[in-house]
């Protein structure tokens, strides 16, 4: 990944468009186990994504430099902030919460919200001390919303440094075989050329890792 991110760090975005058109279909080998993950590259349907990954990786460029660790990448001498990728919807999906049909303006959409606030610190086990600070926010704007869930998260993982028996994170593998991951997609979701032969850590520290906490991690 820091080579990615170096290449890209002083591109403009037309660019990175046009470079990586033919990897607009790809999943990368940690989306596989989000459900709701989409092609970060895919321009078709949800083009704004295609920007969040461009501008991501110019921050996570200086990041790095600036000495900030990154999982599932090896420290290397890095001892500053962690940076941990998380998806809400699948942060919501773990927490046994709505993960999808909260974020429109109509009636079902609005009281998924409001569940998502009321139960997000029994269900994460995270004591949300100030949670009624935001939820008025949270409420309206989907930005908030997601940024509270990704807190919680963060909260998740810096608990589970502490006691390894609260919420643990599913982690990409050492051992395990892509090809052996990504057998029941065959057909179905793509992945990049050549990457199946490699354990599911060495693809992450590629491409990268969609961190989930998870409430039952012997299920």
């Amino acid at each position: 990944m820091p080579c990615l991110w170096q290449s890209v760090a002083p591109m403009e975005f037309s660019e990175f468009k046009e470079k990586t058109k033919e990897f607009a279909d790809l999943l990368r080998v940690g989306d596989l186990h989000c459900s709701n993950a989409k092609p970060s590259l895919k321009m078709e349907g949800n083009p704004v994504m295609v920007n969040m990954t461009f501008r991501g990786m110019q921050m996570l460029h200086s990041l790095r430099k600036a000495g900030c660790r990154v999982p599932p990448l090896k420290d290397d001498g890095c001892n500053g902030a962690t940076l941990l990728e998380v998806m809400p919807g699948s942060v919501l999906k773990a927490f046994e919460l709505p993960f999808s049909r909260f974020k429109g303006k109509n009636q079902a959409d609005m009281e998924n919200r409001r569940k998502i606030l009321r139960e997000l610190p029994k269900n994460s086990n995270v004591n949300v001390i100030n949670l009624r600070d935001f939820s008025e926010e949270a409420m309206f704007s989907d930005d908030a919303l997601d940024s509270m869930v990704a807190a919680v998260a963060a909260a998740s993982w810096a608990i589970a440094e502490v006691d390894e028996s609260q919420n643990a994170f599913k982690k990409p593998s050492n051992t395990r075989k892509v090809a052996d991951a990504f057998a029941q997609y065959k057909g179905k979701r793509k992945i990049s050329p050549g990457i199946d032969q490699l354990t599911e850590e060495e693809a992450a520290r590629k491409e990268g890792w969609i961190y989930v906490p998870q409430i039952n991690p012997s299920a």
